[in-house]
């Protein structure tokens, strides 16, 4: 998974903060910022990371099992 090494801090205001608060939860995120970094970065952002990611662990599993075949 992609390691999240930055933090950002912003303002909101009151009935901002319930507006994001309350689109995160009816689109089943987790968190705000989670919900944030997709609606800003797009998901195809994170999905493409999550597949390069999916995908070094795949050969790293193959190397493994090819090495057992052996």
């Amino acid at each position: 998974m992609t390691q999240l090494t930055r933090f950002l801090k912003i303002r909101v205001s009151k009935d901002q903060y319930e507006r994001l608060l309350n689109n995160a939860t009816s689109q089943n995120y987790k968190t705000i910022s989670q919900y944030i970094r997709e609606a800003t970065l797009g998901k195809g952002f994170f999905t493409e990371k999550l597949i390069s990611e999916n995908n070094k662990m795949l050969k790293e599993i193959l190397n493994i099992l090819e090495g057992w075949k052996k």
